[in-house]
């Protein structure tokens, strides 16, 4: 499967959020992610080594992915980044990121790409 491309546009000092839900097949229904996990990870440039952002299913500083696996909104991921950590980032780069679902047998699926666009609180 190629990975959905999408640009994300980010404001310094506020809170972000973006859901995502997953289709596949004919006709497109949405994927069961029960017993999945995801990491939206964020590069300036993809040799980096460590990530400007790495979220996880688990709240950390940066923020959370929420997966929801119920059957009222199956193939559901929410991305949020939190409005303390979107202040400390810069908006001279616009870095690479990547939405990756991981599933409970050990594969690993890429299911967004793209740019984070960063913009000074005071444009919005």
């Amino acid at each position: 499967m190629r990975p959905a491309q999408l640009n994300l546009t980010v404001y310094q000092y506020a809170s972000f959020t973006r859901s995502f839900t997953w289709k596949s097949g004919s006709p497109p229904l949405p994927v069961d992610l029960t017993g999945c996990a995801a990491r939206f990870m964020a590069r300036v440039n993809h040799s980096d080594a460590s990530p400007l952002i790495s979220l996880t299913t688990t709240l950390n500083a940066q923020g959370v992915i929420v997966v929801q696996p119920s059957l009222s909104q199956l193939g559901y991921i929410n991305v949020a980044l939190l409005s303390a950590f979107t202040g400390t980032l810069p908006t001279n780069v616009a870095p690479f990121f990547q939405l990756f679902v991981d599933f409970a047998n050990g594969t690993t699926t890429t299911l967004v790409t793209g740019r984070i666009i960063i913009l000074p609180e005071d444009v919005h």
